[in-house]
């Protein structure tokens, strides 16, 4: 189910949320700004892909209020190879 999903993306979004994941999963934490600079979106745009993250990977990110930025989830499963 999650591949139907993942493949009803257009190839940027699939390209979007690879790097939320791999940036949380080896840096430790997402702002929406890496996004924004690395992909040259607006704010929305990347307000828009951590959320459709979240719904496709619940547990993977965590927001962090205190450090305004998303970390790894306790219940961190890749998504992406």
């Amino acid at each position: 189910m999650l591949t139907e999903l993942l493949a009803n993306l257009t190839h940027s979004q699939r390209d979007r949320l690879a790097f939320v994941e791999l940036r949380v999963r080896f840096i430790g934490e997402m702002r929406r700004q890496d996004l924004v600079s690395r992909f040259g979106i607006q704010s929305a745009a990347a307000t828009r892909d951590l959320a459709l993250y979240k719904d496709l990977a619940p547990g993977n990110i965590d927001y962090d209020a205190k450090g305004k930025s998303y970390v790894l989830g306790t219940d961190f499963q890749p998504v992406f190879d």
